[in-house]
This record gives C-alpha cells, sequence and structure tokens, in this order.
C-alpha cells in the first residue's frame, strides 16, 4: 500500500520542483546567509503540492474518463487508479493530505514572513488545484504548458528567494533564471502532450499538440530549447 501511495505522487518528477526550490533559494545570496531550515521547509512544502497536484490530476482524469486501460499514460508508469489498486477516494484523500501538510507550512511561513507569502500560497494553490479541478481545468484548455512555466518558474523560485533573503534586492536576476527554468518544466509537459496527440483527440481534451499539430508542436519544442540556451 505505502509503494502504491508513493508511486501514485509521481515521485521521480519532483526533481523539477527541487531544482526550482534549490535555484530560487541559493541565486544572488552570499552563502553565509543561507539558511538550511527555510530551504528544508519550503522544499518539502513545494514537493507535497507538486504531489497533490499529481494525485489530483490522476483522479479527475480518471473520473472525466481520460486515462482508461490502454491510455499512453498507462503504458510507461503505474496508474492505480485505471488498475484498481487504489480506489478515488483514497487518491483523493492522499491528494488532500499533502495539500493539508502544505498549507501547515505555509501558515508558517505567513507567520514568519508575512502576507506576501499568503499571497504566494493562494495563487500557488488555485493554480494547483485549477490544473485539472473546478471550473476552469486549464490543462484542457490547451493551457497547461503556460501554467506550469509561471508555477516552477517565476512563481517557485521567488517565493523561494523572498523566504531566504526577505527583501526583493535580488527579485531580477531571480526572475531572469526562472525563465530558462520555468521553461525546462514546461516542456516536459510539450513533450507529454507530442506523444498524446492522436489519443487526447480522440478524448476531446485540447493542449498545445492537438491544436498545432505535431510538426508545429515539434517546431515549437526546438524553438523553446533554442530560447532556453539564448
Amino acid at each position: 500500500m505505502l509503494k502504491l501511495l508513493i508511486l501514485a505522487t509521481r515521485p521521480w518528477s519532483f526533481s523539477m520542483t527541487a531544482i526550482s526550490v534549490t535555484l530560487g533559494s541559493i541565486i544572488a545570496l552570499p552563502s553565509f546567509q543561507f539558511h538550511w531550515g527555510r530551504y528544508a521547509l519550503v522544499l518539502v512544502g513545494a514537493i507535497l503540492v507538486h504531489a497533490a497536484t499529481n494525485v489530483l490530476n490522476d483522479y479527475f482524469d480518471f473520473k472525466h474518463g481520460v486515462d482508461v486501460a490502454g491510455a499512453p499514460t498507462t503504458l510507461y508508469r503505474r496508474h492505480p487508479l485505471v488498475e484498481g489498486d487504489l480506489t478515488p477516494r483514497v487518491i483523493l484523500g492522499l491528494s488532500l493530505t499533502c495539500y493539508a501538510v502544505a498549507l501547515v507550512i505555509g501558515l508558517y511561513f505567513v507567520l514568519s514572513h508575512g502576507w506576501v507569502i499568503l499571497l504566494f500560497a493562494i495563487i500557488g494553490g488555485i493554480t494547483s488545484i485549477s490544473y485539472t479541478a473546478g471550473p476552469i481545468q486549464y490543462k484542457y484548455h490547451a493551457l497547461g504548458e503556460v501554467a506550469v512555466f509561471f508555477m516552477w518558474g517565476p512563481l517557485m523560485m521567488t517565493a523561494a528567494y523572498f523566504i531566504q533573503a526577505q527583501h526583493w534586492g535580488a527579485i531580477v536576476p531571480v526572475l531572469l533564471v526562472s525563465i530558462p527554468q520555468g521553461l525546462w518544466v514546461s516542456l516536459v509537459l510539450l513533450a507529454n502532450n507530442l506523444k498524446d496527440i492522436e489519443y487526447d483527440g480522440e478524448s476531446a481534451v485540447t493542449t498545445l499538440g492537438t491544436l498545432l499539430g505535431r510538426e508545429k508542436t515539434i517546431l515549437l519544442f526546438i524553438s523553446l530549447v533554442a530560447i532556453i540556451y539564448i
């Protein structure tokens, strides 16, 4: 059961969150100003939100009939809901538990660092939940890459920086570095959408892949890689 719950969070994807939090925490900060405790709490909180987003995504994809037996996502990773190893109630409970623990960490930083952290938490929480839940469901409307760029780039990195520095003195270099980092994470999603173009089209899911077609999506992918290096 523990193994299934861990796999349901897609832990292999957490390296993206670790990189964003680490970059935001260390950039433009002298080594003697680095606070390991703050860094660890931010990292744990961000990973929990990432895990909750992944699990909630699986829950609603399953509920909406996007993830079924034979769907591309079931061919390259375990999918406890589709395979019947876990119930939707357990999956939803796992997601809510991750959100709850992350909320406690967020409240601690609100009390210690002020209302700015509350703003970060609200924006991040709404973006996370709305990925496949609620009336927005922007994953199904070709906005997934944009939201992922914003979350793993500017939002996560500036929040990590502010919690470390407690000022905005180096916000410009943080924002500049957040652009290539956010694009890298967006490319992961774009690659998945490129791979799933045919299936998403049949499932009535709108992604950049289904909107642009295979050739234009590949061109966009190459262009974003070039922008990162530039």
